[in-house]
């Protein structure tokens, strides 16, 4: 007689968003990149597939630790990638839908489980024609979450440091003469990095502010 694979339970809202929490943690294998990053990330000397199977094992035991549960890690993995691709297209036709209505009351707004998972992909990521995607984080959470609003100012503080060192990181080098070439764009370079130090710190704070208005926002709905 063929045995019957039991279905797991499906996932929680709760699990869904302690595992973008996790997703949006710093990397223990990285310390510039979130785990979700470091998953995203390029093959590289440093990255390679065994150490990404290596970050989705400690994903796994942080979700079970946190979590209480025993989900396995290909069901996390499953989860993962069905969520982001979810609500990737959902946060899409969203900003479709304001570029045609101009944000009026017809747009519905995001679900608090489709603004967790933008907060750790990452808005920028999300192609919508005719809409300007140059902006960094939506404000509609910030507005939503009463007793927030400590976190929502220290939230438009990072991003506007973030827009302040981006842009600092893009400006040109200018030389009058070939003879100050060399030392401008030197100095330029030395900028560069730093800034671009400087932003991927902000992003991970901007990132771990996201993720606390986000948990206050569902305890909020929770009571």
């Amino acid at each position: 007689m063929d045995l019957v694979k039991k279905r797991s339970a499906n996932f929680s809202e709760q699990e869904c968003v302690l595992l973008m929490e996790i997703l949006g943690e710093v990397s223990e294998l990285n310390p510039n990149l979130t785990r979700y990053q470091y998953l995203k990330h390029k093959f590289t000397n440093g990255i390679t597939s065994k150490s990404k199977r290596d970050q989705w094992n400690q994903i796994h035991n942080r979700f079970v630790s946190c979590s209480g549960t025993s989900r396995n890690q290909e069901e996390l993995e499953k989860k993962t990638n069905n969520l982001v691709q979810k609500h990737r297209n959902l946060y899409s036709d969203f900003k479709r839908n304001i570029s045609q209505t101009g944000g009026g009351p017809r747009t519905p707004a995001l679900s608090f489980l489709t603004e967790a998972v933008m907060a750790v992909v990452g808005k920028e990521s999300v192609s919508v024609a005719g809409v300007c995607l140059g902006e960094h984080t939506d404000t509609t959470i910030m507005t939503s979450v009463d007793n927030s609003s400590e976190t929502a100012v220290q939230l438009q503080e990072v991003q506007s440091e973030e827009v302040v060192v981006e842009t600092r990181s893009q400006l040109p080098v200018r030389a009058k003469s070939q003879s100050h070439f060399t030392s401008k764009s030197s100095n330029h370079c030395e900028i560069c990095c730093k800034s671009k130090q400087e932003l991927n710190k902000l992003k991970k704070r901007k990132l771990e502010l996201e993720i606390e208005l986000l948990k206050k926002k569902l305890h909020l709905q929770e009571e």
